[in-house]
């Protein structure tokens, strides 16, 4: 049971108690979870609008769950909730097949990480393999190694990091893939050394709203995707 593999659940006696019955064990697969607490704070933002999670009840519970957390407490404090400002920001594209398919940008690493995958298996003929076959699989693991690979090595905040526009570049993703073995896994990949985008590539990332005056991501790297 997958609760009851979670060596760190319990650590966190809010989060064991929601996963965990009165004697402290697991809840049984099936099991009707409630959480009444959520349903409250949810109520509070609909009320209150998003200025009530940055001040507030919610804000105080926030920071206080940060910072008496038992095995790894943080340095959040009510400064920090309260000047914290969502930034919107352009997501990032691109084509796989006849398909645009879009996610977030960095700092998140969702967007380029699914690109990447999707790129790398673009070569391969994944429909006849069949769903959840050996070879999907075995496939779609290959390419998510790789893709992690540079994900760890290249993506972070774009206010810090120039993240490299050629980490979902289509020619790169292309020579990415030839590395896949059909006889035995990568095990762990190393990550590219700095991937560069091709001179035609129409893939590319967005310029973050709050960094395009300081320059931090150069302004070639602003998104124009389309389908080829």
């Amino acid at each position: 049971m997958l609760i009851a593999a979670d060596r760190r659940l319990k650590s966190d006696p809010r989060a064991s108690a929601h996963f965990h019955d009165a004697a402290g064990r697991p809840l049984a697969a099936g099991t009707l979870l409630r959480n009444p607490a959520y349903a409250a704070t949810l109520r509070t933002l609909a009320r209150e609008g998003a200025d009530a999670l940055y001040r507030g009840a919610i804000a105080d519970d926030i920071v206080a769950t940060v910072r008496r957390h038992p095995t790894h407490p943080g340095d959040l404090t009510h400064a920090d909730l309260a000047g914290y400002r969502a930034i919107e920001r352009e997501p990032v594209c691109g084509i796989y097949r006849r398909h645009r398919v879009c996610g977030m940008p960095p700092p998140s690493s969702g967007g380029t990480t699914v690109l990447a995958i999707l790129g790398i298996l673009e070569p391969y003929d994944v429909a006849s393999m069949g769903p959840a076959s050996f070879w999907s699989v075995h496939f779609a693991s290959e390419a998510g190694r790789l893709a992690f690979a540079d994900r760890n090595a290249f993506v972070a905040d774009p206010a810090f990091v120039d993240v490299p526009a050629g980490i979902v570049d289509p020619g790169y993703l292309r020579e990415r893939s030839r590395l896949i073995r059909a006889t035995a896994s990568l095990g762990r990949p190393r990550p590219a050394i700095r991937p560069r985008a091709r001179a035609r590539s129409r893939t590319r990332l967005p310029t973050p709203p709050s960094c395009r005056r300081r320059r931090i991501f150069p302004s070639s790297m602003a998104m124009a995707t389309r389908s080829r």
